[in-house]
């Protein structure tokens, strides 16, 4: 089923303030600068994901927490 746009976010979700938790899918070239773009600006990484385990690990570490 394909989304209607403009999507309707429910009012607890579009009002949110402070910092998101966030989780990259992916350890490549975007999650590498997406990531701590996203912690600098005071968010948190909470997961990476990749179908190589290696890789997600050696992103992961560059992360607090």
């Amino acid at each position: 089923m394909a989304a209607e746009f403009p999507i309707n976010v429910s009012d607890s979700i579009r009002h949110r303030t402070g910092p998101l938790r966030v989780g990259l899918f992916g350890a490549g070239r975007v999650a590498g600068q997406l990531g701590p773009a996203l912690v600098a600006s005071g968010h948190a990484v909470v997961f990476v994901w990749s179908r190589r385990p290696a890789t997600a690990a050696a992103l992961a570490v560059t992360f607090p927490g």
